[in-house]
């Protein structure tokens, strides 16, 4: 099966075909007017700064420390769409935390959809209830992007400490088969698996229960690496389960084991900004902890941050590939995914 780029571009043609002719001019002219603007594509939002889950392989790469709060309130999360919905087209909950933990998190995202913007949440989808499926549903993010480390159970609640495969694989399957009883064309539902060693030979297997729970589409993802890490504990997580040789897989080794990437482009972040808990601005989604913040959206506002701070500048740079420092340690531009389901 051929490695492809355009994702994005797939899921939101789906997005595009399921929608109101009204809203799709609407964004259409928002789109243009931000292209024209040089604004950020996508606001990537972090709810939730607490997880269900206690996962080896991402507890290493975050240190959440000395952090002011848990949780962004739906209050705050509405003076950010204030000063920031009419400048970007789509929101994204991430991490670094679980968002449906975040006790606003229903209101937040009913906020987004509200402000016509494309909505995508990410979770693990592994310890919801009922009433939060029906929820879901009901309010309809456009996406829901949830994250395998493996297909095989035992090797899953390994990684995935704290998740029951059973549960978790049972939970997308009643998003995917609730939504259809409704007769609701959100939300869309989208299964990543990161390509490890032992992932990257459950491929088959991956695509046959994804077929049997009926998401909308899926795909291997690449594993990301920190290459400018190289404690003992980080390489033994995460590096030495890097699937090198792999067509899914970003990096191979130098003469001394090092990870480095085969590539080097524009980066895909160069269209977002990334909104802490706290409200701290960043370019990008892997500058928090490497760059102080560009400002603060909460108690600064849009044009403070955008203007006064640099981030325009900044985000000019990286569209034309010329990145801060650390980007030549980060993930290249080309997202390189092997399609599975949907496409």
């Amino acid at each position: 099966m051929a490695i492809v780029s355009s994702r994005r571009i797939r899921t939101l043609g789906q997005i595009l075909r399921a929608s109101k002719a009204s809203w799709l001019i609407a964004l259409a002219a928002k789109e243009a007017a931000r292209r024209i603007a040089g604004w950020p594509r996508c606001l990537l939002v972090e709810a939730s700064t607490e997880c269900n889950l206690s996962c080896p392989w991402c507890e290493d790469v975050f240190d959440l420390s000395g952090r002011k709060r848990k949780f962004m309130s739906a209050d705050d999360f509405a003076s950010v769409m204030r000063h920031v919905s009419r400048h970007v087209t789509a929101v994204t909950f991430v991490r670094t935390g679980e968002p449906l933990m975040n006790p606003d998190i229903l209101r937040m995202i009913d906020e987004a959809r509200k402000r016509s913007l494309v909505v995508t949440l990410n979770s693990n989808l592994a310890t919801l209830g009922q009433a939060m499926i029906d929820e879901l549903i009901d309010l309809a993010p456009h996406r829901i992007v949830t994250t395998l480390i493996s297909a095989e159970r035992d090797e899953y609640e390994a990684k995935q400490v704290g998740a029951k495969f059973e549960r978790t694989i049972s939970n997308i399957a009643a998003i995917c088969s609730g939504r259809r009883e409704r007769k609701r064309h959100f939300p869309l539902v989208e299964v990543q698996l990161i390509a490890t060693k032992t992932s990257v030979k459950q491929i088959d297997a991956f695509r046959r229960i994804v077929e049997r729970i009926g998401c909308d589409s899926a795909y291997v993802k690449p594993m990301r690496i920190d290459t400018a890490r190289d404690d003992e504990t980080y390489r033994r997580i995460h590096v030495d389960d890097l699937p090198v040789g792999h067509e899914v897989c970003n990096y191979e080794l130098d003469s001394a084991g090092r990870p480095i990437l085969k590539c080097q482009e524009v980066c895909p972040q160069s269209e977002n900004i990334y909104v802490t808990a706290d409200g701290d601005v960043f370019p990008c989604l892997f500058a928090f902890g490497n760059l102080e913040p560009y400002g603060n959206l909460i108690s600064d506002g849009w044009r403070s941050v955008w203007r006064g701070s640099g981030l325009r500048g900044d985000k000019r740079r990286r569209l034309r590939g010329r990145g801060h420092p650390m980007c030549a340690s980060c993930i290249p531009s080309r997202e390189i995914s092997r399609p599975v389901l949907g496409q």
